[in-house]
């Protein structure tokens, strides 16, 4: 077998594996409604990383170390203010201004923030939880496993459709397309963007998705 099929198998089990792990995690999250807020909340932010296992699990089969992932120490806090500089530049791009046309009714929002501890505890999920694990999963193993055997472009462009069907359980086909859209904007500025790292990417990612619900409520 060819070191490139070999590859293949390889991302085909880590993909199986995130995606069946990805619904387990939903159900998980669902189990938690019964439970008090202060115990339910950090649980969820944390119930976000199990996909994470399956890539875990490979990675230490492989001898592969997720220090990988890990930003370069050098120019650190550059890396931090382009991810959040970035993700609000998004969301003013894909959420404020469609809004201010009146298109709030065909953008997928969940909710508004009423009161300060929910707004800090979702900027916290987002980014510790949702961002953490998606980046990591996407844009770190999946991008550099999929740019290893087809390139730069396939990887851009096999990675965001992943990241949009990951999205299949909480939504419809246009949740999926436009979900995958933002993966490729996350891929392109990667790319392109000077000084931005995998740290720089959760960092937007997270703001952009604490975002959504600020400028909803403003509309």
């Amino acid at each position: 077998m060819t070191d490139k099929k070999k590859e293949l198998l390889w991302l085909a089990a880590a993909a199986a594996g995130v995606w069946l792990l990805e619904f387990a995690a939903m159900l998980g999250a669902r189990a938690l409604d019964t439970l008090p807020i202060p115990i339910k909340a950090p649980l969820f932010i944390f119930v976000q990383w199990i996909p994470l296992i399956a890539i875990a699990v490979i990675m230490k089969i492989r001898g592969e170390s997720f220090r990988e992932f890990l930003p370069p120490r050098e120019k650190l806090g550059r890396q931090v203010l382009l991810g959040i500089a970035a993700g609000f530049v998004m969301s003013v791009v894909l959420m404020l201004i469609p809004f201010a046309l009146g298109f709030k009714e065909y953008i997928y929002t969940n909710g508004t923030y009423r009161k300060l501890w929910v707004a800090v505890y979702y900027l916290a999920s987002d980014v510790i939880g949702t961002a953490v694990a998606e980046e990591t999963v996407f844009r770190g193993y999946f991008y550099s496993r999929l740019r290893r055997i087809g390139g730069e472009a396939a990887a851009i462009a096999v990675s965001s459709v992943m990241f949009g069907f990951y999205h299949i359980f909480g939504g419809d086909i246009a949740q999926v397309i436009f979900t995958a859209v933002i993966g490729l904007m996350f891929c392109l500025t990667r790319k392109y963007a000077k000084g931005f790292s995998l740290l720089s990417l959760i960092l937007m990612h997270g703001v952009y998705d604490f975002m959504i619900p600020v400028w909803a409520g403003l509309f």
